[in-house]
């Protein structure tokens, strides 16, 4: 996580993660959630 922070920071780098981790999602600064197939 702190790889994929540094490139966003340093580089400004868009990062997109996919994940089923509350605790992953914690670390980001934009969390969108996909429910019955619709963004949130």
């Amino acid at each position: 996580m702190s790889l994929l922070q540094r490139i966003n920071k340093e580089r400004g780098q868009t990062i997109i993660m996919v994940t089923h981790s509350p605790e992953a999602a914690k670390s980001s600064n934009r969390v969108i959630t996909v429910s019955d197939g619709l963004l949130e």
